[in-house]
């Protein structure tokens, strides 16, 4: 909640602290835990994605023309 508020509702960090009723450090804290959370998230799926086209490339329909030197 901490992390919609700020970074994506644009409230300051004061506001954030009475709206959820905790210390104005508690909302730093949050913030740094929560976008280190959503960072470690949005890189899993990025590298899920890059390993999913790289093995849809490797087994996709191209594969056997580029593999018998055909030019796809």
């Amino acid at each position: 909640m901490t992390l919609i508020l700020r970074d994506i509702e644009g409230f300051v960090y004061e506001e954030v602290a009475e709206m959820l009723g905790v210390n104005l450090g508690t909302v730093k804290s949050r913030l740094v835990r929560g976008r280190a959370c959503l960072r470690q998230l949005l890189l899993a799926d990025d590298a899920e994605r890059t390993r999913n086209a790289s093995a849809t490339l490797a087994n996709g329909p191209y594969q056997a023309q580029v593999s018998q030197g055909e030019e796809a």
